[in-house]
């Protein structure tokens, strides 16, 4: 456990040192490890809804990738759309020296978004999945109609966060006798003690976060970098291990679980 949180902290030390050093470029691959990560992670929640075994490997891929930007893309570009004032001071907060996306930038990636969320939609209604149809449009209304900080707060909290949580309870072998009666009570107590001290100190540091961006000190901008750099090990690890199961084939899936 040591080592692990040793090269976690490692990890995210050097993105922060990265982040000064050439920040705009560095700033660019973070956010697209973010789209991937978002977008990903909501794919393999909802695995059991994608393109069966029937669809050609080819249109297979092509579904896959649409997916996962249609729900990554909403809380990366919509902000940076709709929002750019709010978010581009965030970002010059997070890599000095960013620059805003002109508008030519923020279009392309609104057509991108649009283009696969649409290719997402007809897919559904292919499958006849209107709850896919439901999460893709109240992805949309909640970046396009929310400030950024407020609908990150709403997709984290509720959604995000609690879909990967989940996902973690169902993935740890001392649960699956439990889940599998149909019992819920013990796996989630034991995720609830494993995350109480992370928690805490996650929880620690909002605080103090808020503190100094309270108090107008300067140290409020890095304090923001730094945590931005503590969630990019996660977005590696979690990223790694799902493509890693997505990239499997539909029959792969069930014969390794």
């Amino acid at each position: 456990m040591t080592v692990v949180l040793g090269g976690y902290l490692a990890l995210a030390a050097t993105v922060l040192v990265t982040l000064r050093l050439v920040g705009p470029a560095a700033l660019l691959v973070l956010l697209a490890l973010s789209v991937l990560h978002f977008g990903v992670g909501d794919v393999m929640a909802d695995r059991g809804r994608l393109a069966g075994p029937t669809t050609r490997p080819r249109m297979r891929r092509l579904l896959l990738g649409c997916a996962v930007l249609a729900r990554g893309l909403p809380a990366v570009v919509l902000p940076l759309a709709v929002w750019p004032a709010r978010t581009d001071r965030m970002l010059r907060a997070v890599a000095p020296g960013a620059h805003p996306a002109t508008p030519t930038i923020r279009l392309a990636l609104i057509a991108l978004l649009v283009g696969c969320v649409a290719v997402s939609l007809v897919e559904a209604g292919r499958r006849h999945d209107p709850l896919t149809v439901v999460e893709l449009i109240a992805l949309l209304a909640l970046f396009g109609c929310v400030p950024p900080l407020a609908a990150f707060g709403v997709y984290f909290g509720g959604w995000h966060g609690l879909r990967h949580s989940a996902r973690m309870i169902e993935s740890q072998p001392e649960n699956q006798a439990d889940l599998r009666r149909g019992r819920r009570a013990a796996p989630v107590g034991r995720f609830l003690r494993a995350a109480a001290v992370p928690t805490g100190l996650a929880l620690t540091g909002t605080a103090a976060l808020v503190v100094l961006a309270r108090s107008g000190s300067g140290l409020a901008a890095s304090a923001f970098s730094a945590l931005f750099a503590l969630t990019v090990p996660h977005l590696i690890i979690v990223g790694a291990l799902d493509l890693g199961v997505l990239s499997e084939r539909p029959g792969d899936a069930g014969r390794n679980r």
